[in-house]
């Protein structure tokens, strides 16, 4: 399955608090807003950026799962959705609180390192990275594309995808 709902995040296993659905209160939004506000913007949990992977439910527990296990290391997220949000890409040393269903810092992961690719031109390796069970990388690209067309947004092999690696610290 391909949960990476990421940035919405969504970009295929991981979602930015702040645009999924959650409980929570304790996490606070960069902009002192609530949590449910319409304006979507990153929350903040004990001074860091948060990140939900996946959709809520058992999309984001099976790849939070993987990461904590240290299998999952890195995610996709359409460029727009910072732009459509107010968001800056995260950069390279960037740590981001993980955070569960319950909206619950379960990790810290930092960003080894960000690229913006054209769909058709994510590789074999950042895949492999995603751990997902994708065998190749179309079937990666089938994945994604359909998981964002089931969000209303249509992929074409020029959308620019924000690739993030990481690993869990």
């Amino acid at each position: 399955m391909h949960a990476n709902a990421h940035h919405q995040v969504h970009r295929s296993g991981g979602r930015r608090a702040g645009e999924a659905q959650g409980r929570g209160s304790w996490a606070l939004r960069a902009d002192g807003g609530q949590r449910g506000d319409r304006n979507q913007v990153m929350l903040r949990v004990n001074g860091l950026r948060s990140f939900e992977f996946g959709t809520p439910g058992e999309s984001r527990e099976r790849l939070t799962g993987l990461v904590l296990q240290g299998r999952k290391r890195a995610t996709a997220g359409l460029l727009a959705a910072y732009a459509d949000e107010g968001e800056e890409l995260e950069h390279v040393g960037e740590r981001l609180a993980v955070l569960d269903n319950g909206g619950r810092q379960v990790a810290t992961v930092e960003i080894t390192r960000v690229d913006v690719l054209p769909f058709s031109e994510v590789p074999w390796a950042f895949v492999a990275a995603e751990d997902e069970g994708d065998s190749s990388v179309e079937e990666w690209r089938a994945g994604h594309s359909a998981e964002w067309a089931a969000e209303g947004v249509t992929v074409g092999d020029d959308t620019p995808i924000v690739c993030l690696h990481f690993v869990l610290v």
